[in-house]
């Protein structure tokens, strides 16, 4: 049973996400980076996020899959994504 949504619109997908306490961290294409406070999982919030995706970029295609596409949060204080156009972004972990 679902207990819980959060879209973007609905053109764009998730492509990527890791669960570190109670923050979900995502890589999700066009939208970019988002970080959703999950501790009430039937009401998650976005409490940051970075849009990676940028029409303007050498090399950016209109195709659904572009854009943010992979995310790591090791635990060093950086949130490390890997963008299709922009290649690695490295952020402070909010």
């Amino acid at each position: 049973m679902k207990i819980g949504e959060h879209r973007m619109r609905y053109s764009t997908s998730i492509h990527n996400m890791i669960l570190k306490g109670e923050r979900l961290y995502v890589a999700w294409y066009h939208e970019g980076v988002r970080v959703l406070d999950v501790a009430n999982p039937t009401q998650p919030r976005q409490v940051a996020h970075f849009n990676t995706f940028r029409e303007t970029d050498p090399h950016r295609a209109d195709g659904a899959f572009e854009g943010a596409i992979g995310i790591r949060v090791p635990g060093d204080g950086y949130v490390y994504v890997v963008d299709t156009s922009r290649g690695l972004l490295i952020f402070n972990e909010p």
